[in-house]
């Protein structure tokens, strides 16, 4: 639906209508500053966190030649003080105060900041954040300290096999798509130092080119009116510089304040840092004095050596320290073919105009494909076990003239495709391959800019075959003539399908967090006018001739292949990527087959040419039965409401008189009880005996015709052995399989499922529109009770399911060594748990398809191979959303014929309850000393994984730290990144005890800040390093973890112990105003309502599906949080975070990068103490 909205360019308010989702209830409104700067104000009575994002049109794309990953760079550093607020922390630290955080991130063409605050503390957080486009310091030293943080990203990026596949296509490519965005010591410390480039001049000088007011665009979502909202955002942002050139002024051309849309002429402005208007010509110095009297009457310190710079910085850029090759670049980047932040082609009717846009040229991008780049096969070696081949074609800029009628949409939904008479279909069913995905790759939206598309083709170890790739590219080829050969009705007729599935999609999608919806604005800004930033998904009209267009550039001489696999011999991939070092080789795809696949879309089959070479080389071709998608059966939607949807929203924000609670700017009341009446209260349970319970509420205060259906199939024979955990994950796989053509159809509707074996049983979650679910509800349980999953269909896809699943845990034991670390904590202390390589990698290869049979009869009574015996099961339920009472119970007796759940005794719910091993305390563990461990009889780990105990020196002050250490094999040692999980175990949290959980959120809360800053920013252990609570089973802690490249796991081990042992100071030295600002926000994520039905249903689920019934826990954890004080937080800490507290219980797993030796460890082992094992009731 459309509502209106105000527009103001340049001082000219304009009525506009913004086309928004039928549950959007917030207003609008968007604004130009006389900068350039585009806004979009967006008002959420119902938000309690504020959020914002600035997206600013500078990439890598426009780094230089010389030095790759300046714009990352530049990404990291503007955060690291500013003129206004010098101190590096400052902008963090003021977020986490106040509940918020943030984050960055740098693409081709973008650079996006984005952050989010209680909606209190907004206008302080926008003022920090504009500094990042007003007064960054770029300090040298914080320069040089950054880029190690960069350089540590990147160092966790070169064991990741999607980063080296990314980079290598990039790379292979032309300028300036094959540049090295995140950058490294080497391109951004050691080159600049050997060409004598000072790197906060480059960084400096960049940033006068780049981050200017013409090439920002700024959204803003929160709770306040749209007239404050617009007063902050002005006042933060207006000092912001106009366009590219001098630091004081620069000259912009936009519309006058008085013309109207017919009459726009040139308005030469000039804008000093302090937001002054100066005339033309003015002298640069008045600008710059001004932004240094700015500068807090405190900064005489920080501003030191700075003084000297900021001459510079006003005057050298000009001719900037940086040599000849510099200025020359430099010098086009307003204009010249370096200038890919500025694009956008004036005649191009796809976007619309924007004001302040320029013409640019066409030639911009051509150098992306070079002659004979194209038409190659590249064979791709990866660190994990993949078996992967991407097809990508290319598009050139220019090539697309209509982006409204999205013709790759059309082509996608035809190609990708997975129901009956599809590629997809066809090629599982001959057992070739997992998946087949399609979509845009590397894609550039600057006017008509350029796109990569193509297709991922997951292979199976049949389809892995040596001579299976030429018959697959003749597969896809032939699912490309099938669909150029579609008729004129009939491409108009699928197009009307994709735009009512894409209108349903939009109308009735469910409610975006604010968070979500500022960045996606942000950056639809940059290209579509404000009506339309909100409704990019939809697709306006039939284009046949931009359609021919797109499917024209589907060729293979306009096609790279990249085909990845652990089976490719060293001798055909010689060759290194210079970035990330992905082993590949290149050929030119086979003169042969592109004649043959030349053909695609001529007058006869490309199947049919190929059968001679089949024959010449014994090969067969393959038997596809390729045609067009069947209507789909989910069409037309039935989008009728039980009951009409209420005035007042069950997720808004209760507004108190300020008799009740005390007001702040924007007329939003901080009552602490403000949000009282908006918990969810518990669902009615409207069905009950002793194999199934059911939960209902009805919920449509959105206006949405959506319903949540979960289910939770309560058995013990899901997680008793490890052989019956592998059963039931195929079980759930195969069931998947069988009915994805069905659900397939279902999921372009927006309606789906989802299956998964846990601990306590199966869990399944229902949700889409109401009438779809429903059907989709009878079609899976039909499915499981009337033997649907017969031997045939087992038989045929049981070995592609069980190496799919083999293939997923084999990829799972490559991840990142942080991950290992957590699981490996989490394995040593839950009972039973078991290991992916040491209990289910074995059991795997050891399941047969009758195993998996008779498991699936047992759950539902039927009577089986294996005997009539039946599983022991009770059935949870919950239906929340659009869905009647009268209806949830006949859905649940419907669930109860065909499930026929008996329930189960005391003593197997008993079984369910899931255990945690209690730890000793570290005075225990300093007591016995150079003893040997002994596996507890409660573990089922039989690994032979070390577990020890060490006391050591961490600190000059000769802290002790005795701990238990972990030290596992290193399931990926290749990867040569260590890492540590410190675990400091604290006991039950919710439900039983709430206040711990309190106190451990709120000290979570408090310490996240100063953990990264002191382990990453100062000492830089490594880029992913932080502290959270960790709960395992209603068990909770406090966890610190790092992953580093450059140091080992023993000292990162003391550096964490000696940060807990000193951070006790500082805990101790807050203030309580800041004590009570951690209160406050913490307070107000508690009391937070839900912001989607999706949210609503998860909070109304997580109860049940932990058997906790603890529904109203928020707001027992906000009347607890209340009673907290600072001294009870220290104290806490003394007792169980110190390394030396009375009750520190503390547990450390090393994961050691690269082939470790385990006397590496350094550890002296020791008995292990009674473990007390935790059995939850």
């Amino acid at each position: 639906m459309k509502v209106p909205a105000v527009s103001c360019y340049y001082g000219k308010t304009v009525a506009v209508d913004i086309k928004k989702p039928f549950c959007d209830t917030r207003k609008y409104r968007s604004l130009n500053l006389q900068n350039g700067l585009r806004l979009l104000l967006v008002s959420d009575p119902e938000a309690v966190f504020a959020a914002s994002c600035m997206n600013v049109r500078a990439g890598y794309f426009d780094d230089p030649e010389e030095i790759p990953g300046l714009a990352h760079l530049l990404e990291h550093a503007v955060h690291l003080g500013s003129s206004k607020y010098p101190e590096p922390q400052e902008y963090k630290t003021f977020l986490t105060k106040h509940g918020g955080s943030s984050n960055a991130s740098t693409s081709m063409v973008h650079t996006s900041f984005h952050f989010k605050v209680h909606h209190t503390q907004l206008q302080g957080a926008l003022d920090r954040a504009a500094q990042f486009f007003i007064c960054p310091l770029l300090l040298e030293d914080s320069i040089k300290a950054e880029v190690d943080n960069v350089h540590a990203e990147f160092s966790r990026n070169c064991n990741s096999d999607d980063r080296k596949l990314l980079q290598l296509r990039r790379s292979c490519l032309g300028s300036p798509l094959n540049k090295f965005s995140t950058g490294s010591c080497v391109t951004l410390k050691e080159v600049p130092a050997s060409r004598g480039w000072r790197l906060d001049y480059v960084l400096r000088h960049y940033w006068e080119r780049q981050y200017t007011g013409g090439s920002l665009c700024v959204s803003v979502v929160a709770p306040q009116s749209l007239d404050i909202l617009e007063e902050w955002a002005t006042a933060s942002f207006r000092d912001v510089r106009c366009s590219n050139g001098k630091a004081s002024y620069l000259h912009y051309t936009c519309n006058n304040a008085g013309d109207t849309e017919e009459q726009q002429g040139p308005c030469i402005v000039t804008h000093s840092c302090d937001g002054s208007t100066v005339k033309a010509g003015q002298a640069q110095d008045q600008g710059q004095e001004k932004c240094q009297e700015a500068e807090p009457a405190g900064a005489e310190a920080q501003r030191a050596d700075r003084d000297v710079q900021l001459d510079v910085q006003g005057l050298q850029y000009k001719t900037p320290p940086l040599g000849p090759a510099w200025s020359g670049w430099f010098d086009c980047c307003d204009n010249g073919p370096h200038s890919h932040s500025r694009l956008h082609s004036g005649d191009d009717t796809s976007l619309s105009p924007l004001p302040n846009q320029g013409s640019a040229p066409h030639d911009v991008f051509s150098r992306i494909v070079q002659p004979g780049q194209l038409g190659l096969l590249y064979l791709v070696l990866p660190q994990r076990e993949l078996r992967e081949i991407e097809v990508s074609w290319y598009l050139p800029y220019s090539s697309m003239r209509d982006v409204r009628s999205k013709p790759w949409r059309w082509v996608g939904h035809l190609i990708g495709h997975e129901g009956r008479g599809s590629l997809a279909y066809e090629l599982k069913r001959l057992g070739l391959v997992q998946s087949l995905t399609v979509g845009m790759r590397d894609e550039v939206k600057l006017g008509r800019g350029f796109m990569f598309w193509g297709l991922t083709i997951q292979l199976t170890k049949k389809g892995l075959e040596a001579w299976r790739l030429e018959q697959l590219l003749v597969a896809v080829h032939d699912a490309l003539h099938v669909v150029k050969s579609t008729k004129e009705c009939e491409r108009l007729k699928i197009f009307e399908e994709i735009q009512e599935l894409a209108n349903l999609r939009f109308r009735y999608q469910d409610r975006q967090e604010p968070l979500d919806l500022a960045k996606e604005a942000a950056n639809r800004l940059h290209y579509f006018q404000p009506e339309e930033v909100l409704s990019t998904s939809l697709l306006q009209g039939y284009d046949g001739t931009a359609l021919d267009s797109f499917l024209s550039h589907l060729i293979p001489t306009n096609m790279n292949v990249y085909f990845s696999s652990t089976s490719h011999a060293p001798a055909t991939t010689p060759l290194r990527e210079q970035w990330y070092g992905a082993r590949f080789g290149v050929q030119p795809l086979d003169q042969v087959l592109q004649t043959i696949l030349g053909t695609a879309g001529g007058p006869d089959p490309p199947s049919t040419l190929f059968h001679t070479m089949a024959n010449a080389a014994s090969r067969q071709p393959l038997s596809l039965n390729l045609h067009l998608p069947a209507a789909n059966w989910t069409l037309p939607v039935d989008v009728q409401l039980i009951v009409p949807p209420k005035q007042e929203s069950a997720y808004s924000a209760v507004e108190l008189s300020e008799s009740q609670g005390s007001a702040v700017p924007g007329g939003v009341s901080t009552h602490p009880d403000r949000h009282l009446l908006n918990l969810s209260a518990a669902p009615e349970l409207v069905f009950e005996d002793a194999g199934l319970q059911a939960w209902h509420k009805s919920d449509v205060s959105l206006g949405l015709p959506k319903v949540h259906v979960y289910l939770h199939l309560l058995t013990p024979e899901v997680y008793c052995s490890s052989h019956n955990l592998v059963v039931a994950k195929l079980y759930c796989r195969l069931l998947d399989d069988l009915l994805e053509p069905e659900v397939y159809t279902a999921q372009l509707t927006a309606s789906s499922y989802s299956l998964s074996a846990s601990d306590t049983g199966l869990v399944f979650h229902f949700h889409g529109y109401s009438s779809i679910v429903m059907k989709l509800v009878a079609l899976v349980l039909k499915t499981m009770a009337l033997d649907l999953l017969e031997g045939n269909n087992v038989n045929s896809r049981f070995l592609i399911m069980q190496e799919e699943q083999r293939q997923a845990w084999q990829l799972w034991c490559h991840s990142n060594p942080l991950t290992h670390a957590e699981y490996h904590v989490d394995h040593l202390l839950q009972r039973p748990h078991w290991h992916v390589k040491d209990d289910l990698l074995p059991a795997l290869s050891r399941v047969l398809p009758e195993d998996v049979l008779n498991w699936g009869a047992a759950l539902v009574g039927r009577p089986s191979a294996a005997g009539p015996l039946a599983t022991p099961l009770k059935v949870h339920m919950l239906m929340y959303g659009n869905v009647s009472r009268e209806n949830a119970v006949g859905l649940a007796l419907n669930v109860k014929d065909y499930l026929r759940p008996a329930g189960l005794s005391q003593e197997t719910t008993s079984v369910l309850r899931p255990r945690v091993r209690q730890l000793p305390l570290s005075s225990e563990i300093q007591a016995l000393q150079s003893q040997t461990v002994r596996p507890h009889p409660c573990s089922n780990t039989e690994d032979g994984a070390s577990v020890s105990a060490v006391h050591r020196e961490a600190t000059s002050s000769a802290v002790h730290t005795p701990c238990l250490v972990h030290t596992p094999e290193n399931l990926n040692p290749k990867n040569s990144n260590s890492a540590v999980f410190y675990l400091c175990q604290v006991g039950e949290g919710t439900p039983v005890d709430v206040c711990t959980s309190v106190l451990l959120d709120l000290l979570q809360r408090i310490a996240s800040k100063p953990c990264f800053h002191a382990l990453r920013t100062k000492q830089r252990l490594g880029y992913t390093a932080g502290c959270q609570v960790h709960t395992l089973q209603n068990i909770v802690g406090f966890a610190v973890r790092i992953q580093s490249a450059t140091h080992s796991a023993t000292t990162l081990q003391q550096r964490i112990t000696s940060w807990l042992a000193q951070y006790r100071t500082d805990l101790a030295c807050t203030t309580q105003e800041q004590f009570e600002q951690y209160k406050s926000s913490l307070t107000e994520h508690y009391m937070e309502p839900a912001r989607s039905l999706q949210d609503a249903a998860a909070r109304t689920w997580r109860p049940i599906r932990r058997l906790c019934w603890d529904w109203d826990v928020r707001l027992l954890k906000a009347r607890c949080l209340a009673e907290v004080t600072l001294q009870e937080v220290v104290l806490f800490y003394d007792h169980h975070i110190h390394p030396e507290g009375s009750k520190a219980r503390a547990l450390c797993c090393q994961i050691h990068g690269g082939i470790h030796d385990a006397l590496t460890a350094e550890a002296a082992v020791v008995h292990t103490p009674e473990i007390t094992v935790y059995c939850l009731s």
